[in-house]
């Protein structure tokens, strides 16, 4: 059995019930450094394995399911799995393995996180990720509600410069270190976004309407 556990935004605290089982009876958790950091205060008497490339865990889950198809085994999820995370990778892998269950446990996501701390309700928003590609701007005129899952190249700056360029000025709300003693929310209008700093780990929503109708 192959276990993917969302392990929530960040912090250990917004990790579930149900995936802190899941680690407790694992015989292996996999995950990265700061995934295991994590987890690290949860009870288990398996192993913990650090991995840096997806190619990598992959090798290493074939290799265990070889020896022991009835090994129990966790994959860390930053966030949920399932919303552009690792469980569908995972799940691809031993989809036509019929000896080699894999089940997924939804955890918290950076997008709902941000969405409950800034009061802003979740309907109808529509979510998307600029992680290593251009915004469709057809995506942009169309959504009244749209989250964003970013990188260092294409964040908060890069997302506030393409509404401006379209004509269009929103509302911007940026998370900064999620769940973190760092944790920083930033809400103004795409045209007053401050475009000289730098923005870290960010999630970000664009509202169109009221922020709170």
């Amino acid at each position: 059995m192959i276990t993917v556990v969302g392990i929530g935004p960040g912090n250990s605290r917004f990790l579930t019930l149900e995936g802190q089982l899941k680690i407790e009876k694992a015989d292996i958790v996999y995950g990265h450094k700061r995934q295991i950091e994590a987890i690290s205060h949860i009870e288990n008497s398996g192993t913990l394995i650090e991995y840096e490339k997806i190619d990598r865990l992959e090798a290493m889950l074939l290799d265990e399911t070889f020896k022991n198809k009835d090994i129990s085994i966790v994959v860390l999820a930053s966030g949920e799995p399932s919303l552009y995370g690792i469980g569908k990778y995972v799940d691809k892998i031993f989809r036509d393995n019929l000896d080699i269950k894999v089940e997924l446990v939804p955890g918290i996501s950076s997008v709902q996180y941000l969405f409950a701390k800034a009061k802003i309700p979740m309907n109808d928003v529509y979510i998307t990720s600029s992680h290593g590609k251009d915004i469709d701007i057809d995506i942009l005129q169309g959504m009244e509600k749209i989250a964003f899952m970013t990188d260092a190249g294409r964040g908060p700056v890069y997302i506030a410069e393409v509404y401006q360029y379209i004509g269009m000025d929103p509302y911007i709300v940026i998370g900064e270190n999620l769940s973190y003693e760092d944790e920083k929310i930033t809400i103004c209008k795409t045209s007053e976004l401050d475009k000289t700093r730098q923005y870290s780990m960010c999630v970000v929503l664009i509202i169109k309407g009221e922020l709170y109708e």
